[in-house]
């Protein structure tokens, strides 16, 4: 199981909204920018879902196929039954472990969720992904864009950290595009359909990477701001 259960276990409902309001994932943009990839598929599982705010976004924007969600936390998981049955199924299960008897169209992983296993747990998340994925299916993950929110200012092998909620213990990793590269190459998805779409939550799409490839936005029409958040979609192709 994700070493995070107890911190995940500790946040009620309300408080999760007011820390998802906090990192700007409350606005939707990662899922404006991920829906275009998805629109006309048949099915999408979403990864993590907590209070059910990638699921609403895709129920308001009609989308037809089926939709499914998945998180470990009880609360969580009845929460999302009692608000979204029987338009979305909720299955009760740690992304680790997961073993659904089904596979596919794409796998959503937005909210920055990835960021809370290290790369050894990413590596078996992602291999549980693409293993559920229909043939060419998309895998799509939203994350911080290091490069521009001081992560790297750490000490070497500081991306891996531990951070504290209300005494809590939260351990994590922050991955690089060079990673979420190298993730995908590993875990066995299409070495051509790698793509990392940066975008920052006032704004939008600021530009793209590919596979690891430096730094692309112009920086000179960037709306300049202390709280400004800006983040990477990692789109791969199994």
């Amino acid at each position: 199981m994700s070493d995070n259960r107890v911190f995940w276990e500790s946040i009620d409902m309300d408080v999760f909204r007011e820390l998802a309001k906090g990192a700007d994932d409350d606005c939707c943009r990662d899922m404006e920018i991920a829906y275009p990839f998805i629109k006309d598929v048949g099915s999408v599982l979403e990864l993590g879902s907590g209070y059910g705010r990638c699921l609403n976004y895709l129920i308001k924007r009609d989308f037809d196929g089926e939709i499914h969600g998945v998180d470990y936390i009880d609360e969580f998981v009845g929460y999302l039954r009692g608000r979204f049955s029987p338009r979305v199924v909720i299955h009760n299960q740690d992304v680790t472990q997961m073993k659904l008897d089904r596979k596919f169209d794409s796998i959503l992983w937005m909210g920055e969720g990835v960021l809370g296993f290290d790369y050894n747990q990413q590596v078996k998340c992602l291999k549980r992904c693409r293993n559920m994925l229909n043939k060419n299916g998309l895998l799509i993950i939203d994350s911080l864009d290091i490069d521009v929110n001081g992560v790297k200012s750490f000490e070497e092998g500081g991306r891996d950290v531990c951070a504290e909620y209300n005494e809590m213990p939260f351990n994590g990793r922050f991955s690089d595009e060079i990673d979420f590269a190298h993730l995908s190459d590993e875990c066995g998805f299409n070495p051509c359909g790698f793509r990392a779409i940066k975008y920052d939550v006032m704004m939008g799409i600021e530009g793209e990477g590919r596979g690891g490839s430096s730094e692309v936005r112009d920086k000179s029409n960037v709306w300049k701001s202390d709280e400004l958040v800006e983040k990477v979609i990692y789109v791969m192709r199994g």
